[in-house]
């Protein structure tokens, strides 16, 4: 029995390095228990070894500063993994960024496409094919925004595009609120993601941080 005891303590310490599992949540029961039945009764011992399921988790945006001003996004707050990542408006750079489920970066659509046929994304005729396929694998959903004011177009080619590749297309305001034009909007790019991303659903939104 005590051979039995270290063998199984031995097992469990290559189970706790390799399943990164506590080693209380590892053992159910170590020493021998009795489980009596109407027909029979026998001794036995019970060893539960779990393992805690792993769950996607999509890159959460937690805060938002505005431009007092100009009422655009002038720092955006992304949480991922454990790690934050932060997108503002500094030195003529804009917070603009894409967001997917297993990742996030700054999207500079002025700098130009690696495309061959593309040419840089300007406010028309707006968002193109160039700016989404990179995520085509990645998302069930796209969400475009179109700037806080509305004036970032997107390409009926790119919607048709999306929708070919059996993708759900939305292309919304980035914030509800234009403080230039005075206009309230019923939805917004970024409260769409939030909402869909933290429902599960696998979204990917392209967000243009000014205009």
């Amino acid at each position: 029995m005590k051979r039995l005891s270290i063998l199984i303590l031995s097992v469990l310490f290559v189970v706790k390095i390799y399943a990164h599992v506590d080693i209380e949540t590892v053992i159910e029961l170590l020493e021998p228990q009795k489980v009596t039945n109407d027909a029979e009764s026998i001794a036995a011992t019970h060893y539960v070894v779990t393992k805690p399921a792993l769950v996607a988790v999509a890159p959460m945006i937690t805060d938002i500063v505005l431009d007092p001003y100009t009422g655009y996004l002038a720092k955006i707050t992304i949480l991922h993994n454990g790690s934050t990542t932060v997108y503002q408006s500094t030195n003529g750079l804009r917070a603009d960024f894409k967001i997917w489920p297993t990742g996030s970066e700054s999207w500079n659509w002025r700098a130009g496409r690696t495309c061959n046929h593309a040419v840089s994304t300007r406010h028309a005729p707006g968002i193109q094919v160039a700016d989404v396929v990179d995520l085509i694998d990645d998302a069930d959903i796209f969400i475009l925004s179109q700037g806080v004011d509305g004036d970032l177009l997107v390409q009926e080619l790119t919607v048709k595009y999306l929708e070919a590749k059996g993708k759900t297309v939305y292309c919304l305001p980035t914030i509800k609120e234009s403080k230039i034009k005075g206009t309230i909007a019923k939805e917004s790019a970024i409260d769409l993601y939030k909402k869909l991303a933290n429902e599960g659903k696998r979204v990917a939104a392209l967000i243009h941080a000014t205009c």
